[in-house]
């Protein structure tokens, strides 16, 4: 992913977080459906999305699967840098 952050409809759609020791652009892919990319660099992209259980608890969980713990790191800071 490139340095410079795209701009949509006035709305950042790709940025930085801090996880741990590295940095990951996140990109937003759909805002409707809670759907980012996220890339470390010399690592596979992956997506992660926000799911709602049966009691209507929120967690995060990674596609494909393997990378839910850092997926919920990752939605946290998603979390926060949007409230």
């Amino acid at each position: 992913m490139d340095a410079k952050p795209p701009v949509q409809n006035g709305n950042q759609q790709r940025f930085q977080v801090q996880v741990g020791e590295e940095i990951a652009w996140v990109e937003v892919v759909s805002l409707k459906n809670k759907i980012y990319a996220v890339e470390f660099p010399g690592r596979e992209p992956m997506f992660i999305t926000q799911i709602k259980d049966k009691n209507n608890k929120t967690s995060w969980i990674s596609m494909p699967q393997g990378e839910d713990d850092l997926a919920e790191k990752i939605g946290q800071l998603i979390r926060k840098r949007h409230k």
